[in-house]
């Protein structure tokens, strides 16, 4: 007896059935391309725009003043004040907080020849000749905080000269500590300073010099940007720190 189920030849479905696999085994490695593609693509876009945004800002930012320059506290001494800057009496200069070194600071101040509490003497021009200013000690009532804070120069001694070297090399030392934050004016930290502290202390060394005599000036304005512009034939004669 027959069997009621009709057969049929399975053989000419075989080439579909391979294609239907075939198509699924490759279509993963499809989507996996087409991704890789788009995501590299990506990546190669924003690299790009990125280098396009850093150099136009490099741009825009090259006239203006870097304010991640250690110790910046902008272009005049109006603007250190407003800056929330002291003015140090080491560096002779307006000085952010972590480049201020208080204690040291205080030091230097009561390291000076005057009795009983070490104060050092400071000059200021009374007037202006042929021969240079006119110098007369500074009054008490008036201090160097307000001579920058009004961008007046003023002068100082040999003896505080040479005190001004030997504390900032103090305060570089200091500064190499691992558990210091303390930051040195870049002005002062390089060997320009050293080289000139050593030359003008052996000066005084070699030649005798009178630790009272009136030799170092100040400048008013912008000290650290200013500091060899000489504003007269008897400033040029002048040491400055």
């Amino acid at each position: 007896m027959q069997s009621s189920f009709c057969s049929f030849e399975a053989e000419p479905l075989q080439p579909q059935l391979m294609a239907s696999v075939k198509r699924y085994f490759e279509s993963p490695k499809k989507t996996l391309l087409l991704v890789t593609v788009t995501i590299l693509a990506t990546w190669g876009l924003i690299d790009i725009l990125s280098r396009v945004s850093n150099r136009g800002h490099d741009l825009i930012s090259s006239n203006e003043p870097n304010i991640d320059t250690p110790c910046w506290c902008g272009s005049s001494d109006e603007e250190a004040a407003a800056l929330g800057c002291i003015y140090d009496h080491i560096a002779v200069d307006w000085l952010p907080t972590h480049c201020h070194d208080a204690d040291l600071v205080d030091e230097f101040d009561a390291s000076g020849p005057a009795p009983p509490n070490g104060t050092w003497p400071y000059y200021r021009a009374t007037s202006h000749g042929i021969m240079g200013p006119q110098l007369a000690l500074l009054d008490e009532a008036i201090t160097i905080d307000s001579l920058a804070r009004g961008g007046e120069d003023y002068f100082a001694t040999v003896e505080w000269h040479v005190a001004h070297c030997l504390f900032t090399w103090r305060k570089q030392v200091k500064s190499r500590h691992e558990e210091s934050n303390l930051v040195v004016e870049p002005w002062n930290d390089d060997e320009d300073h050293v080289r000139h502290c050593s030359g003008y202390i052996w000066n005084v060394i070699r030649n005798g010099r009178s630790l009272d005599e009136v030799d170092t000036i100040i400048p008013g304005k912008a000290r650290h940007e200013r500091r060899f512009t000489s504003t007269s034939s008897f400033s040029a004669t002048l040491n400055r720190p």
